[in-house]
């Protein structure tokens, strides 16, 4: 099924309907198009309806809808097609109504819909004729015409809006222009088009009120007589358009170039890293071991030695509680002579996420003996703050840099994380880019994430095509069944790497017995194994629900006020979304096992609080979806689906 022509009517209009039929099977280059009709049957004529062995579908409708929400219904109602085109029932196609063109337009990938010409009598037409010409010109606002053309992209678009009682359909043209679509009027193809009036958009607007649901972004005209209906409101045109509306358009019109680029992500990532080292004075890359940073620090090595940016300056916090592979790895990084090493080893604190008694571990702490050796080369003095990883690298791009405007380059993915999207490619960093963060907007210091669109196996086919060298550990995890979504090369005691402490003893016993020796809480992993802080399938039977027992939990573990106000803090806030069992339970069995993680920075419950599932609960339940539109929603429909 290629193409179908989408079709509305009512009782009153069944003779033009006939009519308007029997122009279409008067040319045969209309014979393969499917023809689609929603009849608002308000009167009882549908045995007054002609040709209906010619309709792929015929639906009917009891009450008058207007022609925006029946098309909305009718939408919804047939099959996809490859292309649609909007007939009224009071128009009469011709021999100078030709589709051809207007379909080509409306499969390029930036087109919205394509309005075609017409005229309201014969004569009018053939004054008409000497000006056709083979021409697309931009217009916003777009009506039906002489039928409007439009692809299935579009038309997924416009089952997604509200089928209201609307006095006229302005809302489809604009919509596809808000989604940064381009729509077009089209020169070379004629139509008759009479505006009857009986029953049409006159009678319809006489007899409900004014809908203005697009006011952010159309400046409404008023009738010059207000009759207290919908036709105290003129029919917008482009010139009513707000500078909101043109805005939201390019915005989004950039993100349909990206997503219809032919760029790969390998020429995105350098393009967006020669544009970092345009803007800013110092490039800094930062490095843990891990194959995203490698790769980070692979393009940005090859981007700086060809603009002569060498040496390239790269940090790594070292945590010492590190795989002994990864600091030889990185090591031998260090050692490349294109490379500016700012290696720190020096005291700090961090969260200890293996212990529920000794909250915090002191790493490189002067006077104590240490997991590993710290290099000849290595930053040992902290004069940057005690404790905090992530306001660190604040501190760090202030001391070494602080009247310079300076970047840092990071290694992290969207693909990991819902709550990395959503901050990713939203809100604007700076100028236009949206895939970093602010370190220190008034000294111009940023972080920057220039393969955050890559997936895992692009980061893999990157390292084996240009043979990178790689941290080894990564062959050892998977020869011990590791899934490559599930290798972590952080540091032992983080809490997304606690599974790690398992493997350790087999892939690397002597880093074993030295963590185990400096941290407290490590030899409890070794004898619950994959029972470390898990939370129990079933609920332990002296709880009565999955709260108490968390609530339990928060109480007797959480030894610091700040973890427990914070946990609390959580509860009382999503407790309004807990609308079904099913988000119940996995809310609070999130929560058990942040507390029996003791995860400080609550990583678990932060991913799944912006998780796609529990934001359409959180759309529901602050009214934004409803029953009549839940459909948009329906891939997320996990938690809600019993609901509705």
């Amino acid at each position: 099924m290629n193409t179908t022509f989408v079709i509305i009517s009512i009782s009153d209009r069944v003779n033009e309907l006939n009519n308007l039929l029997e122009s279409i099977m008067s040319f045969k280059k209309f014979n393969d198009y499917d023809i689609n009709l929603l009849f608002q049957d308000n009167k009882n004529n549908f045995d007054k309806i002609k040709y209906k062995d010619r309709y792929a579908n015929i639906f009917i409708e009891k009450d008058l809808l207007g022609c925006h929400g029946a098309r909305v219904i009718l939408l919804r109602k047939i099959p996809k097609y490859k292309i649609y085109i909007n007939l009224d029932d009071d128009m009469l196609l011709t021999k100078y109504t030709n589709y051809d063109a207007s379909i080509k337009k409306a499969l390029e990938k930036h087109t919205g819909f394509v309005l075609t010409n017409w005229a309201k009598t014969e004569s009018l037409m053939l004054k008409k004729v000497p000006k056709l010409k083979d021409q697309f010109i931009k217009q916003v606002l777009v009506y039906q015409g002489g039928g409007m053309v439009y692809a299935e992209k579009i038309a997924e678009l416009m089952r997604r809006l509200k089928p209201i009682k609307c006095t006229f359909d302005t809302e489809w043209s604009l919509t596809s222009y808000l989604s940064g679509y381009t729509n077009y009027r089209y020169q070379g193809s004629l139509a008759i088009h009479m505006v009857c009036g009986i029953g049409g958009m006159n009678d319809f607007m006489a007899n409900n009120p004014a809908i203005t649901t697009l006011n952010p972004y159309v400046e409404y005209r008023k009738a010059k007589k207000q009759k207290g209906n919908g036709m105290d409101i003129l029919i917008p045109l482009d010139s009513d358009l707000k500078p909101l509306a043109k805005q939201t358009h390019l915005h989004n019109k950039k993100l349909l170039d990206e997503i219809y680029s032919k760029i790969n992500v390998y020429t995105e990532a350098k393009n967006r890293i020669n544009r970092l080292f345009d803007e800013f004075d110092n490039v800094v890359v930062g490095f843990s071991g891990g194959k995203d940073s490698t790769v980070c620090l692979s393009l940005t090595l090859e981007i700086a030695e060809k603009r002569n940016r060498l040496p390239l300056k790269v940090v790594w916090v070292d945590q010492e509680a590190e795989w002994q592979g990864t600091a030889d790895y990185c090591e031998e990084i260090f050692n490349d002579k294109r490379i500016e090493p700012m290696w720190f080893q020096m005291p700090m604190k961090w969260y200890n996420n293996l212990s529920a008694t000794e909250k915090y571990i002191h790493i490189w702490q002067d006077g104590k003996k240490h997991i590993r050796e710290r290099s000849d080369i290595s930053i040992k003095e902290n004069v940057y703050l005690d404790f905090g990883f992530h306001e660190l690298f604040e501190k760090i791009f202030k001391v070494h840099f602080p009247n310079q405007k300076s970047c840092y380059i990071a290694g992290v993915r969207t693909e990991e994380s819902p709550k990395r999207m959503m901050s990713l490619t939203s809100a604007l960093t700076y100028k236009d880019i949206t895939w970093g963060k602010k370190l220190n907007d008034k000294l111009g210091h940023y972080t920057f994430y220039p393969i955050y669109d890559w997936s895992y196996s692009d980061v893999w086919k990157y390292i084996f095509d240009n043979n990178i060298k790689y941290n080894k550990i990564y062959d050892a995890l998977f020869s011990h069944g590791v899934s490559v979504h599930n290798m972590r090369i952080s540091n032992l005691h983080h809490e997304t790497a606690i599974q790690n402490l398992l493997l350790i003893q087999e892939i690397e016993p002597t880093t074993w017995n030295k963590v185990a020796e400096r941290i407290q809480g490590v030899n409890a992993i070794k004898h619950l194994k994959s029972d470390a802080y898990k939370c129990p399938n079933d609920l332990p039977y002296m709880f009565k629900s999955w709260r108490e027992y968390a609530l339990y939990l928060a109480d007797n573990l959480a030894d610091d006020k700040e973890f427990k106000d914070k946990i609390n803090k959580y509860v009382k806030s999503n407790t309004k979304y807990m609308i079904t069992n099913s988000v119940y339970v996995d809310f609070y069995r999130t929560l058990i096992k942040t507390i029996l993680s003791q995860d400080f920075d609550f990583t678990k419950l932060s991913n799944f609080l912006t998780n796609p599932y529990f934001n359409t609960v959180k759309k529901y339940v602050n009214g934004k979806i409803n029953k009549d539109n839940f459909a948009i929603n329906k891939k997320y429909n996990r938690y809600i689906n019993e609901l509705l």
